[in-house]
């Protein structure tokens, strides 16, 4: 039975190599979990207000800092929502102690109260030499002590500005998690972001205009990536995630998808699109730390 759950988001991890459907560039642990998970993408919700607060003049891709919200649940009319009565992870997960983990002292900032303060943030490698390495140990060694202390959930955040956000430091630290960290108890979840989603059109409808490596197809009638809490959710028609869900056994739906690609995701993968406002309650619901989740 999983009992506990790490995600690991690195906003900016993906480059045209794991994007592209020609260019296959091996990353052998990310391609090991996404050869035994289950592959998908990720929907953006656009914000509703610039980052000085005032209502935003047209639709815009969420910043990284929103895409955290998102991925974390906490996201309401458009904006981040980290302050009222219940926003405690553990308040909305049974009790579930939770632990953030992240390369940004702006995320712990924001975020860390509703991780009732286990909050820790990554120091940046002394030196030049070895430095993907040293990020990678230090991931492992965060989630390992997080785990140690009891926590049933940690959050991973390597941010795109940190030297620590590139695909091949995300290829290392899910090696470490496996490692050390990711057992029969436990469930792994990675998801690659291309930043500020400059190439666009992972959530665009059929014919809107963009890239062919970038559509996503959306049908009719719309699907429950398109809802959020009963109404149609604001999806962005622009960024990309690759979102893989990986158990070392048999605790996640095995899809077609062999390598940890975006091209492949889309059009093999077994979660299909995914609104990330819900993937955090699927993944609690997997440890037994929220009620049933979708169908």
């Amino acid at each position: 039975m999983l009992r506990r759950c790490v995600v690991v988001f690195s906003p900016g991890a993906l480059d045209p190599e794991v994007t592209s459907p020609t260019t296959s560039r091996p990353f052998p642990s990310l391609d090991e979990i996404a050869d035994g998970g289950t592959n998908g993408v990720l929907l953006w919700c656009h914000p509703k207000h610039s980052s000085n607060g005032e209502l935003s003049p047209g639709p815009r891709a969420p910043s990284e800092l929103e895409r955290v919200a998102q991925v974390l649940g906490k996201w309401e009319r458009g904006a981040i929502k980290v302050t009222g009565e219940r926003v405690a992870l553990r308040d909305e997960y049974k009790g579930c102690p939770s632990h953030l983990v992240t390369t940004s002292e702006e995320v712990s900032k924001v975020f860390r109260e509703i991780f009732d303060n286990n909050s820790e943030v990554l120091p940046l490698p002394s030196g030049s030499d070895n430095a993907e390495e040293a990020w990678a140990g230090a991931v492992g060694a965060s989630v390992s002590r997080a785990f140690g202390s009891d926590a049933d959930f940690v959050l991973v955040h390597l941010g795109a500005a940190s030297g620590a956000g590139g695909c091949d430091v995300l290829d290392l630290a899910v090696r470490e998690l496996r490692r050390t960290c990711v057992d029969e108890r436990t469930l792994l979840v990675v998801l690659a972001g291309d930043g500020e989603g400059a190439r666009g059109g992972v959530g665009a409808r059929e014919g809107a205009g963009s890239s062919s490596t970038a559509e996503f197809p959306f049908f009719s009638p719309r699907q429950s990536c398109e809802f959020h809490a009963g109404k149609a959710a604001d999806v962005c028609d622009s960024g990309l995630a690759l979102s893989v869900v990986y158990s070392p056994v048999n605790h996640v739906r095995r899809d077609d998808v062999g390598s940890f690609s975006a091209f492949e995701a889309r059009r093999s993968g077994g979660s299909g699109a995914i609104l990330a406002l819900h993937l955090l309650k699927g993944a609690m619901f997997s440890i037994s730390r929220a009620p049933k989740y979708g169908s």
